[in-house]
């Protein structure tokens, strides 16, 4: 959920399009409260009752019918600023890889040497990076004289992160300041001071977002350690810190074996670019195709930017493109409803879109489980001569029957899995495959 507190917004990614008509405070506050969300003839009584749970005024503000809302986003830079800034970061010497994210992306199917010819780069702890650093000792001077303790006091965005965070931060964004890189309209950077630049520091690998002309417009942090929330990947930003980007932060990564896209080249669509580009990879190594592009949203429903890339394949000659989303999207209704907006989205612009389904033999055993599971609930249901359409059937069934069809349990602990792990990305079938070999 993304929160906005300067406007009094909110905006859930996983809740149906109806419930997003009505994203103020008011309407989050009712749904918690009450169970629905805000109607209209009980605006008041519920506006009186936040401001009692409050203990404020439950006065409600006389807006003029001539009032002009100024607008408070920050926006991004345009993208050649942001592809020089964060080609910069990534090539920072502090930043190289770790030996560890690179087995990482070994063991997700990448080779060595590919490996480390991609963007990637790695955010060590904070404490390893102020250790190393030249300036480490110099920049925790500057911030015990400066009170930077009492600035963080006042902005609520950084009541969790340490000290150490902040002063890494620090030392990158005066590393890219040395070299002359404007940062204003950098998601991930924000003025700590009127005059100082710091970045947001989250220690983990970081992968580039690369855009439909090539130039790197975000970048998305696959987390060290899992926290509370279970996110593991974050698209680095600043937003709700001193001039720190609002809007557009999260953007579509596309990747290509091509200079150029054309009316010969097989394009996929998927979710997460570092699992686009290893799907990429495999693809190529597999020999099924040797012009190849693979398009990745940041989450099933963080789709702004597919009518303008949906636009421009047209314009380049794509008729057809490949649904690659991870196997979810056949037992996850939420994902299907995602996944029938962005077919939308592609025939809008006569570009056909094919669903691609690997894995039949665990099909074969899911569809069976689930049927299982119907019968024991006096749902009927006939098999058809295809197990993938099934499924999605089976689970849309059970799912408006309120029953739970996808957990598991191990050592007592109970895991919610739609797919089996292994299989559950095509990076991961494709990998899974040249892992078995010529036995296949």
């Amino acid at each position: 959920m993304d929160v906005d507190t300067s406007l009094d917004v909110y905006h859930c990614f996983h809740c149906p399009e109806d419930i997003q008509k009505n994203t103020g405070a008011l309407d989050l506050y009712s749904r918690v409260r009450f169970g629905h969300g805000l109607r209209r003839e009980e605006s008041k009584e519920v506006f009186k009752q936040l401001c009692g749970e409050l203990s404020v005024k439950s006065s409600v503000p006389q807006r003029s019918r001539f009032t002009v809302l100024r607008d408070s986003n920050i926006y991004p830079a345009d993208d050649k600023a942001l592809n020089k800034a964060y080609s910069a970061l990534l090539g920072l010497e502090h930043l190289k890889l770790s030996s560890q994210h690179l087995e990482n992306l070994v063991a997700r199917g990448l080779p060595t040497q590919e490996a480390c010819k991609k963007d990637f780069a790695s955010l060590p702890p904070s404490s390893v990076l102020i250790a190393n650093h030249p300036e480490g000792e110099n920049v925790e001077d500057w911030y015990a004289r400066n009170g930077i303790n009492q600035i963080k006091k006042r902005l609520p965005a950084m009541s969790t992160v340490s000290k150490n965070d902040i002063v890494a931060g620090l030392l990158i964004a005066g590393d890219l300041v040395n070299q002359g890189i404007d940062l204003r309209g950098v998601p991930g950077f924000y003025h700590l001071t009127p005059q100082t630049w710091a970045y947001r520091y989250d220690c983990g690998m970081l992968i580039p977002t690369v855009s439909y002309e090539g130039n790197i417009v975000g970048i998305q942090t696959r987390r060290d350690t899992v926290l509370k929330s279970g996110v593991r990947y974050m698209t680095l930003s600043s937003k709700g810190l001193p001039d720190g980007v609002t809007s557009g932060i999260s953007r579509t990564h596309v990747c290509r074996s091509q200079r150029t896209i054309s009316e010969n080249t097989s394009v996929y669509l998927t979710e997460g670019p570092l699992k686009a580009e290893v799907i990429l990879w495999l693809l190529c190594q597999e020999g099924l195709n040797d012009d190849v592009a693979v398009i990745a949203v940041q989450g099933v429903n963080n789709i702004n930017e597919l009518p303008m890339i949906a636009g421009k394949l047209k314009k380049d000659g794509v008729r057809r493109i490949q649904s690659a989303f991870d196997m979810d999207k056949c037992c996850n209704p939420a994902v299907a409803t995602a996944s029938r907006k962005i077919k939308q989205i592609f025939n809008a612009e006569q570009i056909a879109v094919d669903v691609l389904c690997w894995d039949q033999e665990y099909a074969l055993r899911k569809r069976e489980d689930l049927s299982h599971l119907a019968g024991l609930n006096k749902i009927s249901f006939q098999w058809s001569d295809n197990p993938f359409f099934d499924i999605a059937r089976l689970s849309q069934q059970l799912s408006k029957a309120k029953i739970e069809y996808d957990t598991r349990y191990e050592n007592g602990i109970r895991i919610k899995e739609h797919w089996r792990k292994e299989t559950k990305g095509l990076d991961d079938y494709l990998n899974y495959i040249c892992k078995l070999g010529p036995s296949l």
